[in-house]
């Protein structure tokens, strides 16, 4: 029997006895396939082991790398180690603390927490599993891909980790095991002292206890703890639990759930009880709960007398059914029952009720890309609020026409922006201003003001966060990582998705929203993270195939990463489809993919078509105010010029693209002109020198190889081989490593090359 530990530092025995696996690359594949417990291609295991290998070297260095491992399993490698010709697994002999912890913590994360000692007595064995962080102390240099995939599977399980902690704490709570509650509390709080949950719940079992001295200085340690980490106060929830401490009120405990849970609402026995249950659980994002209630109301009123009364719950259930819709993403729905709704408040002549409902369709007929409907529902909704003289109305009614003002391209008046942000102020709507700086940073993201734009959705972070409201937190970061993206700081961007990310998780939504997804997954792509890319462009393309919506963006970056892999039919048939979901418009993704079908054209060797199609976005770019593209495309004009040979035009057109992405601090922008110069002037080492610098400084892997292709021709010209080898050495394991053929196939054949005559012709990307 062979028992391999992977939580925590690694540890392999056979029948008992400890094994010491001498080899590194032994071990590294001993514990991915325990970690993966499904048979895997040999063809994945051959690149992850050996990235900087020919297929065939690959395969064969796979082959001894299995045949050393059976002789290190010595007797257990017989019976535990199954390969055949296309897959390598280990088999049902094989113990794995992993599938043992994954498997005992699955009831605590599974829905409500379990109340039976049973069920949480033995995901307290499960969790005592957990030794440390997964695969503790393991590295292996030079294979970037195995390296990214234990810091991800470090992350996700740390993750469960604590998660399962929390609701195991919430489940001895409620059995009365108060010291128990507080060991499993105390360790979650160990691994992410960020879970204001846990503070609050911590703080209660200590003064459940009798502990006050401990609950206080719980929620001192809770303070410090967010203000270091997100520069924010505790919630009111947070501060109401420590005043009562303090007031030395009677201690209940209230363990609250760890992922906004659905509640256990029982069957409501009138329609206020259910319209009650409704706004609670769309209070605690539980939409889907939310659709539930809302169907049984519906029939309720099916039950009730004809009358205005009537009408008016009625009017609030398709309130509550559109919102809850539109958080799923079930676009088309939420439109109707919002326009139901629309009809209802004017019969009733009910300017309030109006206004609610315009304030929720506009964001639905954006989400829709219908603009200029969207607009129109705006202007209207700030016209009613006006009229009606309700201040809070007026600033909500005002968020949301910034909102589809600045979505719209358009530039956020600064009235009505100081007068919405008075307004919600002074209501103490903190939700509302959340989604007015988030207005405010989209519009100023859209027209360049990225200093601008990190300042808004700061705030509307802030204001998100101090009312609990995560998807409203998990929307900022994800805007700012798009800013971040947009500057060319993409290790930064990468940091703030991760952020996002987390916070999505804390609210445990499942609704597609592929714009973080598709910014996530480009960023992942500039760093090399292939696979991680693809799977995230995948996922998304599901979730917005199953709620019916636009899949035009997801189709064209999936086309861009098949470009990048060599696959060239396939890019151009993800293109095709882009093309036939897309309508031209100012504001879809029609120039980003006209640019891409561009530079498909050019890598076909038809230089000439390429170079109209990128004039014809070029000057669409232009019309519309879309800098940011525009800077871009007149990168693929030079070298669509370049291919033709036409240096000159090709250097001015790097060189307009540089200025106007420097103009707008878009540093990744300016690093593809830069090395688009160097092309230029293939005898100038200080432009190559000044291009792999740019590269490098916006930490983007795609940029550097792209920069690295070109700098080691200058180099080789200029008879430095040795400095040309240098970069090349750098830059191509980890290239194999994100498996991006066209750029593999390119790096290779200048370590091949040597004649320096050879090299001198320029070759456009």
């Amino acid at each position: 029997m062979l028992s391999i530990r992977l939580l925590g530092p690694p540890d392999v025995r056979c029948d008992g006895q400890p094994l010491t696996v001498r080899r590194r690359l032994v071990r590294a594949l001993l514990y991915y396939l325990a970690a993966q417990r499904v048979p895997v291609p040999r063809d994945r295991l051959a690149f992850l082991l050996a990235p900087d290998r020919s297929q065939r070297e690959a395969a064969r260095h796979l082959s001894h790398l299995l045949s050393w491992l059976r002789a290190e399993l010595g007797p257990c490698g017989a019976c535990c180690l199954w390969a055949d010709t296309t897959h390598v697994a280990l088999n049902e002999h094989t113990w794995v603390d992993l599938a043992t912890f994954e498997r005992g913590t699955a009831p605590l994360l599974s829905g409500s927490c379990p109340s039976d000692r049973a069920t949480l007595e033995g995901a307290e064995r499960a969790l005592a599993l957990y030794r440390g962080e997964f695969l503790s102390g393991v590295t292996l240099p030079h294979h970037a891909e195995y390296e990214g995939w234990v810091l991800l599977e470090r992350e996700r399980l740390a993750r469960r980790f604590v998660d399962a902690l929390a609701r195991l704490a919430e489940g001895w709570a409620q059995q009365g095991a108060f010291d128990r509650a507080i060991l499993h509390a105390q360790r979650a709080l160990e691994v992410n002292p960020l879970r204001e949950d846990l503070h609050r719940l911590l703080m209660q079992l200590y003064a459940a206890t009798g502990r006050r001295t401990d609950a206080l200085l719980q929620y001192e340690r809770c303070v410090v703890a967010l203000e270091k980490e997100l520069g924010v106060d505790p919630l009111p929830e947070t501060q109401a639990v420590y005043q009562a401490i303090v007031q030395q009120q009677p201690a209940v405990v209230h363990a609250p759930p760890s992922h906004f849970p659905t509640p256990p609402w029982h069957e409501p026995p009138g329609l206020e009880e259910t319209l009650a249950a409704a706004h609670a659980s769309a209070a605690g994002f539980a939409y889907h709960h939310v659709l539930t209630l809302t169907e049984q109301a519906l029939r309720l009123l099916d039950t009730t007398p004809p009358g205005k009364q009537r009408d008016r719950r009625h009017l609030e259930v398709l309130l509550l059914r559109g919102a809850a819709h539109r958080a799923l993403r079930a676009c088309g729905e939420a439109r109707a029952e919002l326009h139901e709704a629309l009809r209802l408040a004017e019969e009733l002549e009910d300017q309030h009720a109006q206004v609610e409902v315009l304030c929720h369709l506009a964001p639905v007929l954006l989400d829709q890309a219908d603009y200029k409907r969207a607009k129109q529902v705006a202007e209207h909704g700030v016209a009613v609020a006006r009229a009606l003289g309700a201040p809070d109305l007026l600033g909500r009614a005002l968020s949301v026409y910034l909102l589809v003002a600045a979505a719209a391209g358009e530039r956020v008046p600064q009235a009505l922006l100081e007068e919405a942000a008075r307004l919600l102020g002074a209501a103490q709507d903190h939700v509302g201003l959340a989604e007015l700086w988030n207005a405010v940073g989209v519009g100023a993201m859209q027209h360049g003001h990225y200093a601008e734009a990190l300042e808004a959705f700061d705030k509307a972070r802030q204001e998100a966060r101090r009312v609990g409201h995560y998807f409203l937190v998990h929307r900022a970061e994800a805007n700012r990582g798009h800013v971040l993206y947009d500057m060319g700081r993409f290790p930064a961007a990468w940091q703030a998705f991760k952020r996002a990310e987390h916070f999505l998780d804390d609210v445990a939504l499942t609704r597609p929203d592929e714009l973080w997804n598709i910014g996530y997954a480009y960023t992942a792509l500039h760093l090399g993270h292939t696979q991680e890319a693809e799977q995230t462009l995948l996922r998304t393309l599901n979730l917005l195939e199953r709620v019916q919506a636009s899949r035009s963006l997801v189709w064209v970056h999936l086309a861009a990463l098949r470009l990048l892999q060599g696959r060239l039919d396939d890019a151009r048939k993800l293109i095709r489809r882009a093309r036939q979901e897309e309508v031209e418009g100012r504001f879809g993704p029609i120039l980003w993919i006209r640019e891409l079908e561009g530079r498909l054209l050019r890598q076909a060797g038809n230089a000439r078509a390429a170079r109209a199609v990128h004039e014809w976005a070029a000057v669409r770019a232009r019309m519309w105010g879309n800098e940011r593209r525009l800077a871009s495309l007149w990168c693929e004009l030079g070298w669509d010029l370049l291919a033709q040979q036409r240096r000159n035009e090709a250097r001015r057109s790097f060189t307009v693209a540089r200025d106007l992405a420097s103009r707008r601090g878009e540093m990744g922008t300016v690093a593809a002109a830069q090395t688009g110069l160097a092309a230029c002037l293939p005898g100038c080492q200080h432009t190559a020198d000044q291009a792999v610098e740019a590269a490098r400084a916006t930490g983007s892997l795609l940029l550097l190889a792209e920069a690295a292709c070109v700098a080691a021709r200058t180099y080789r010209c200029l008879g430095d081989q040795q400095g040309a080898e240098r970069l090349l050495a750098e830059v191509l394991p980890r290239v194999q490593c994100a498996g991006w053929t066209m750029l593999i196939s390119r790096l290779q054949r200048l370590r091949r090359v040597t004649n320096c005559d050879a090299l001198g012709k320029c070759v456009a990307p």
